[in-house]
Formats: C-alpha cells, sequence, structure tokens
C-alpha cells in the first residue's frame, strides 16, 4: 500500500482586502549623492575615486536597464502594430537608435569615446 507524501503547511497569507498601511514596509530606495568625476585625476584623494567609480558603475548599470526598457518596447510596439510598424513605431526605433549610438548608451558623465 502507496501512502500519499504530506507536505508541511504553507505559512499564512494576509488577507487580500489587507490595507497597504496594515502591510509591513519595505525597503526604501538607496539615494547617493553626485559625486564629481575625479577618475581622470591623479590628485584626487583614493576615496574620492572609489566613490566616483561605484558612481559611474550605478549610472552604467542605470543606462543598461533603460536600454533594456526601450527594446522592449520596440518589441511591443512591433508586435501591436504589425504590418503599420513602420509608420507607427518610428519615433520608438528613432530613440532606440540614437540611444544605443551613444556610448555606454548615453550614461550620465560618460567617458569620451576612444579614437
Amino acid at each position: 500500500p502507496t501512502s500519499s507524501p504530506s507536505f508541511p503547511s504553507s505559512p499564512s497569507l494576509p488577507p487580500a482586502s489587507s490595507s497597504p498601511s496594515t502591510m509591513p514596509a519595505s525597503n526604501p530606495v538607496p539615494t547617493f549623492e553626485t559625486v564629481p568625476n575625479v577618475l581622470m585625476t591623479d590628485d584626487a584623494p583614493a576615496f574620492d575615486k572609489l566613490l566616483a567609480k561605484h558612481q559611474r558603475a550605478r549610472e552604467y548599470v542605470v543606462a543598461v536597464e533603460e536600454m533594456k526598457i526601450l527594446a522592449q518596447r520596440v518589441i511591443e510596439c512591433r508586435k501591436r502594430e504589425q504590418v503599420n510598424h513602420y509608420k507607427k513605431c518610428a519615433a520608438v526605433y528613432r530613440e532606440y537608435a540614437e540611444k544605443i549610438s551613444l556610448p555606454n548608451f548615453g550614461m550620465r558623465d560618460a567617458p569620451p569615446p576612444k579614437e
């Protein structure tokens, strides 16, 4: 005789009608002070260079995520408009093309392009 496996009971969830004020607060989004771009100067303190390096890394991640959102908009517009996508999605295509052609996807305080 085979017995069915017993599963642990799931934790109780709050009712769907719970108001947001009774729900636990989530962690707020961290904010960072803007630091000057001191990566190229040799006389800047090491800590300032580290802060600038971290800021540039965050800015690059934001630029990449913005590109992902734009790419998703292009895909959605093309699917939605189908045959007429060349005309009706031109603005989305143009925005995507402009942004992707910029160094580091138009990241704020991007380094100059290497020649």
